[in-house]
């Protein structure tokens, strides 16, 4: 009885140091956090929202507003807090095929998320396009974009529609079985499948993606642990899409090269964004692909576009945009964002009037719309119905540029990009870039530009430079030497456009001084550029 009793005892010692530890071990992590500055806890993916320590003030505690702002803090800093939602996601994930938020798990562990189940399914009204007024709305979605592409080229310019893929398509029968069984009845017609049809009465410039993906060699569609298409089928996408715009306007545009196709099981990009967004511990054993891709440099004509389209629509700007530096891009997400892809400048859309459609639409020969078939019901969010109405009242406005380029002057006037600021007698610029003048007198005298190749360029071996005149290579030159440089181009070696025109110089080589080691400069430096223009 005696020994029974001593188990007892050393029992509920042992209960009680285990509740202790569980209770201490957090507030001894949080007091040793804030000391050394070291985290102890795991990191949650996705949006959260940031909460700072406040100060402590006699005023603020005699409202209540401290103690709130500090159990806030409190609750979203606590260490192992990230260690204890992965616990939790994890057993809802690992006992119960549950996900947080929209995120839906299908068999075999299969990411979803519901608004492309529920399209694909038409699981309620909007989504089935058997009813006459969705029929109605998606008849005057496509007739808004006929009136769109024959407004446009009255001005010169042209649109080009496209529309991406739903995983739910390409894995259906993954989707869990009571989404099937909330469907019903089998009259229901897609949007997609309606819209693909009102195209095809068309004469519109257009892509799906869909048919594109049976067309073409790629073998993955989407994975297992991401809700974009995998990085193949995008990036063939992509090149395709540029080939169309070539095609459509009789223009050679740069266009992607598509190399080799390297395999990792670390995810590229967004192959695995929604597994991401678990927050758990474990992760299906996927291989992701992607190919080797660049931007061809031969000759061209620059793209200039006005985009508008979701998170699909972003391949488009990383694959293409982003590495051609003499294109040109506005980008519009949804009806929320405005991004300027010649400045990096941003803007927040709350009304479709708060846009300046008339230096979009002057900056742009193109208007391109992406619409994943997931959000048809949404008509690109009356971007498509403003811009019909806008078209009737825009007239192109001519573009002041300046005459020629010396670093001390603004660059707003000569669509610069790839020009870093102004110092003393030169302007760094990146391995590629590129500006636009307006000079009548360059057609006669030629055009000089002066620049300067840096010791970094040639320190071990020589650097070629390109430059191209409105999308004609006009000199190719290899530099051993660093120093000054002066470069002659003869009128009749340049192809004038309405003496408009638009000066690429592409470098072989680029450096960072940061990684140098002599230097906090990280920015990506090639050439210092003194003076292009006119031939003095």
């Amino acid at each position: 009885m005696r020994f029974q009793n001593i188990i007892n005892v050393n029992r509920k010692k042992i209960v009680s140091i285990i509740f202790f530890v569980i209770i201490a071990t957090p507030l001894l992590l949080q007091v040793l956090g804030e000391w050394t500055g070291y985290s102890f806890d795991y990191s949650l993916n996705g949006y959260t929202d940031i909460y700072e320590k406040p100060k402590a003030s006699l005023k603020e505690w005699m409202k209540g507003e401290y103690q709130k702002q500090y159990s806030d803090w409190v609750s979203n800093n606590f260490v192992t807090r990230g260690l204890g939602i992965k616990n939790y996601n994890q057993i809802r994930y690992s006992l119960f095929d549950i996900g947080n938020g929209k995120q839906v798990i299908g068999k075999d562990h299969y990411i979803f998320q519901q608004p492309y189940i529920d399209a694909y399914l038409c699981l309620n009204e909007d989504n089935n396009y058997i009813y006459e007024g969705n029929k109605n709305k998606l008849q005057k979605y496509v007739g808004d974009l006929v009136e769109i592409d024959h407004k446009l080229k009255k001005v010169g310019k042209k649109l080009f529609f496209y529309i991406t893929p739903s995983k739910a398509r390409y894995f259906s029968d993954k989707i869990p079985d009571r989404y099937y069984k909330m469907s019903g009845s089998d009259s229901s017609l897609s949007g997609y499948e309606y819209l693909k049809y009102l195209l095809t009465e068309t004469d519109l410039n257009y892509l799906d993606s869909n048919q594109l993906f049976k067309d073409s060699s790629v073998d993955i569609s989407f994975y297992s642990t991401g809700i974009h298409w995998s990085r193949p089928f995008e990036q063939v996408t992509d090149k395709k899409i540029i080939e169309a715009l070539s095609d459509c306007s009789g223009e050679q545009y740069r266009n992607i090269e598509l190399g080799g196709l390297n395999s990792s099981y670390i995810p590229y990009w967004r192959d695995s964004d929604v597994q991401d967004l678990l927050n758990i511990f474990t992760a299906p054993k996927e291989t992701y692909y992607e190919y080797v891709s660049n931007i061809d440099v031969e000759e061209y004509k620059p793209l200039r576009a006005l985009l508008q389209g979701g998170s699909f629509a972003q391949g488009l700007i990383t694959d293409y945009f982003d590495e051609s530096i003499d294109s040109s891009l506005y980008y519009i997400n949804y009806n929320k964002h405005l991004y300027d892809n010649n400045t990096g400048d941003h803007q927040t859309i709350s009304e479709w009037d708060d846009v300046d459609f008339q230096k979009l639409l002057d900056g742009s020969d193109w208007v391109i719309i992406e619409l994943n078939e997931a959000v048809i019901s949404n008509y690109s969010d009356g971007f498509v119905e403003y811009l019909d109405n806008y078209l009737d009242s825009y007239v192109p406005r001519k573009q002041e540029l300046a005459d020629n380029f010396v670093p001390s002057q603004e660059l707003s006037r000569t669509r610069a990009r790839g020009y870093y600021g102004y110092e003393d007698t030169y302007r760094w610029t990146t391995n590629d870039s590129s500006l636009t003048l307006y000079n009548e007198r360059i057609a006669e005298e030629g055009l000089k530009i002066e620049f300067v190749v840096p010791d970094q360029l040639v320190v071990e071996g020589s650097v070629t430079v390109k430059i191209f005149v409105n999308g004609q290579m006009c000199t190719d030159e290899t530099y051993t030497d660093f120093g000054d440089y002066c470069v002659n181009i003869k009128p009749e070696k340049i192809e004038s456009k309405k003496d408009t025109y638009c000066i690429e110089i592409v470098s072989s080589k680029c450096f960072v001084p940061s990684e140098l080691g002599n230097s906090t400069d990280s920015r990506v430096l090639s050439l210092k550029m003194k003076y292009i223009g006119e031939n003095e």
